[in-house]
């Protein structure tokens, strides 16, 4: 729908960097939206190096009423942590705030107004997301809904996983909520919003799925360097750790080490890491965390050097 009025219901924050190759497919996703109200799309360049700033004056340009660039000269992450999050706030003007990241994409052109007929027929619930697939279309299923729909603080305790690319919110509850992870140096931006966002309303999952999460191969979580993915691993116990401490959570850690050291072992058995796998098996047995998943990547990172080297063998 046209925004002529500018009245609009729903901002859609969509932070842009270097995602030229995936870009369009993104911004069509919201241009396709077919709603009975008025939105629009804050898509921030943080003065990218590719031609993303080009490409969001194009749909800019044939879409004014929805498309709303704001394109910065010079980076504004490097400036300093929670810049980004603070320049794009500003312009948040809807009742509601919708995510999706430039590499990422809606797939569902009735995806906001499902959302948003919900959230103004429940004046309880703070937040809804809905399942979604990867670029690899593999469904990713996020949590089923917690009794009475009330989060908190099982999203905490059970690493339960809300799709940052489906997530509609109310904007009034978004801008009240603790920005604690400001400045701590985590990897996760979306998590600890969605905590906060638990612990003061109930949050539903519609089950349908209405967006695609790209992974790309360097992203902080999905990166194919080992070592990216254990610094990754540790800032996530950490962060799980202060937040499980300041609102004072009883957690069983085991089960969130057990989580992280299967992530690990999968990356080890990629990357034929076995001295890697061999040092995490064991810690996992003495934590008494060891998983048939370990085990199984275990055995993966060892045969892959022994096919390699075998397959070395017969090409001499």
């Amino acid at each position: 729908m046209e925004n002529s009025s500018r009245d609009v219901l729903v901002s859609i924050r969509c932070t842009v960097y270097n995602h030229a190759p995936y870009l369009r497919e993104c911004l069509e996703g919201f241009v396709m939206q077919k709603t009975n109200f008025p939105f629009e799309a804050i898509v921030h360049d943080d003065a990218s190096t590719d031609s993303s700033a080009t490409i969001i004056r194009e749909y800019a340009e044939k879409y004014p009423d929805i498309i709303i660039p704001v394109l910065e000269d010079e980076n504004q992450f490097s400036k300093g942590a929670g810049r980004v999050t603070r320049i794009v706030d500003t312009y948040m003007r809807g009742k509601y705030i919708a995510f999706c990241e430039g590499d990422d994409y809606w797939t569902d052109p009735y995806k906001l107004q499902k959302q948003v007929d919900f959230l103004n027929a429940h004046p309880d619930y703070g937040m809804c997301h809905t399942d979604f697939y990867t670029t690899g279309r593999r469904r990713i299923t996020p949590v089923r809904s917690e009794p009475n729909d009330n989060y908190w603080p099982s999203i905490l305790i059970k690493g339960l996983r809300i799709g940052t690319v489906t997530a509609v919110v109310r904007t009034d509850v978004y801008m009240n909520i603790p920005r604690l992870n400001i400045g701590k140096g985590w990897p996760i931006g979306d998590l600890p919003i969605w905590y906060e966002i638990a612990r003061v309303s109930k949050i539903k999952y519609l089950p349908e799925i209405t967006a695609t999460y790209r992974i790309v191969a360097e992203s902080a979580s999905h990166s194919k360097s080992l070592d990216k993915v254990l610094r990754y691993e540790e800032k996530k116990m950490e962060m799980k750790r202060f937040y499980a401490k300041i609102y004072n959570v009883n957690v069983n850690e085991r089960f969130w080490e057990k989580q992280s050291y299967e992530i690990i072992l999968r990356y080890a058995a990629r990357e034929k890491k076995v001295s890697v796998a061999e040092k995490y098996l064991s810690e996992a047995k003495k934590k008494d965390i060891l998983s048939s998943k370990m085990q199984l990547f275990y055995y993966a990172a060892k045969c892959s050097v022994i096919n390699w080297t075998l397959r070395k063998a017969l090409l001499l």
